[in-house]
């Protein structure tokens, strides 16, 4: 697609069946097709959340949870990759719903583990931190677990705040290992949380942070 114009690049995501839009470096939609302002609710001029922007040559692919047009999160497989539209660099991004049918299939291979203790068996949660934006979404289920209503808003300082006293600093400690980036970006820590109920609760979190850049320039 190099040296396309913005025209020429919409009149080739028209003939996309997928939910499709081009974002420039600033994750802003510069174009959309039909399908993607239907199932997204995402026209030009829209910011959108992505984990990093691929180059040409290395896209990318990932399952993970995105809104609709709604503003209810579905899981989707998402691809994006790199590419010159009019001698700029822009992400090409591609949704596509994944079925009913296969959502355990794919949550499972995420290597998510419900944890037990005792007769207690806790809720599977999911979580996404946009770090360019800071936003953070919860699933319904994560809510459960934490004892949050719909209404409160998600951050992370409200999340590790949650943590038991004893716990804090082994938990925080994780989650700076998880977003230094000279490190790997996994995060993998056991420990107790307090409910607004005043009930404690046991809680393994498992996450990964990806990175932009090389190098020194890896944020």
């Amino acid at each position: 697609m190099s040296g396309w114009s913005s025209e020429e690049a919409r009149r080739f995501l028209a003939t996309l069946p997928a939910a499709t839009v081009i974002v420039d470096d600033d994750r802003v939609v510069v174009v959309s097709n039909e399908a993607a302002r239907t199932l997204l609710g995402v026209g030009d001029g829209a910011l959108v959340a992505l984990p990093t922007r691929a180059t040409a040559s290395e896209p990318r692919t990932d399952q993970r949870h995105v809104l609709g047009a709604g503003g209810e999160p579905f899981l989707a497989s998402v691809a994006w990759r790199g590419i010159d539209l009019a001698g700029a660099p822009h992400t090409l991004v591609h949704v596509i719903p994944i079925r009913e049918e296969e959502r355990d299939r794919v949550l499972a291979a995420r290597d998510l583990e419900v944890l037990r203790h005792g007769t207690a068996i806790a809720e599977l949660g999911i979580f996404e931190h946009d770090h360019v934006t800071q936003a953070i979404w919860i699933s319904s289920e994560m809510r459960v677990i934490y004892g949050w209503p719909p209404e409160k808003p998600a951050t992370l300082q409200a999340l590790l705040e949650c943590a038991h006293p004893d716990d804090g600093e082994r938990v925080g400690a994780a989650v700076a290992r998880a977003h230094d980036p000279s490190g790997d970006g996994w995060c993998d820590v056991e420990g107790r949380l307090f409910r607004p109920n005043g009930e404690v609760r046991w809680v393994r979190t498992r996450s990964r942070t990806y990175f932009e850049g090389e190098g020194a320039a890896r944020r």
